[in-house]
């Protein structure tokens, strides 16, 4: 399977509008601790590859509703669908909006949720919230966020493997302020 540059277009805006945020909101990115057992991570999240693209899905819990998140290494910042929150569009007094950039465009606000990934906790953390409609008919599935760098960046190494379709994240690089 190879991703194109449909795809990168796609994923583009969303990394420039998590740089405008962050740097609008330097502080309060990582405002919780990711909890998770390593005994029961040895196993793996298991995922699967999306109809259109390749990409990586992963199946989650936001607020304790289940959800389907792309993994997205080109967002700074994992975003979850304004759906979750109560935010009924993103207000746009809140939002950042990237001024250019490929792919889509849309408004982003900052949220606090939580985020299950098998057995890996984010309890009330900073998210980025938007309306997933456009990436959810792009893909040909419903989308229900996407696993930032933010995410990744907890662990000390991230396993992607391809033949069993699991992710391995190996100890907890550093605890979040």
């Amino acid at each position: 399977m190879s991703i194109g540059r449909a795809t990168i277009a796609i994923f583009g805006f969303l990394a420039i509008a998590c740089r405008l945020w962050s740097s609008q909101h330097p502080a309060g990115v990582r405002t919780s601790i990711l909890d998770f057992s390593v005994a029961s991570n040895q196993e793996g999240i298991p995922f699967h590859f999306s109809r259109e693209f390749g990409l990586i899905l992963i199946r989650a819990e936001v607020n304790g509703s289940p959800a389907l998140f792309v993994l997205d290494t080109g967002s700074n910042h994992t975003a979850i669908s304004s759906k979750f929150v109560d935010v009924v569009t993103p207000a746009l007094r809140d939002s950042v909006s990237p001024a250019k950039g490929s792919g889509f465009r849309g408004s982003v606000v900052y949220t606090k949720s939580s985020l299950k990934v098998g057995p890996l906790v984010w309890r009330n953390h900073q998210f980025l919230a938007m309306e997933m409609k456009d990436i959810s008919r792009s893909l040909g599935e419903n989308i229900d966020g996407l696993l930032g760098m933010d995410f990744l960046d907890v662990f000390d190494a991230v396993v992607v493997d391809l033949k069993h379709h699991k992710l391995i994240f190996y100890a907890v690089a550093k605890a979040n302020d």
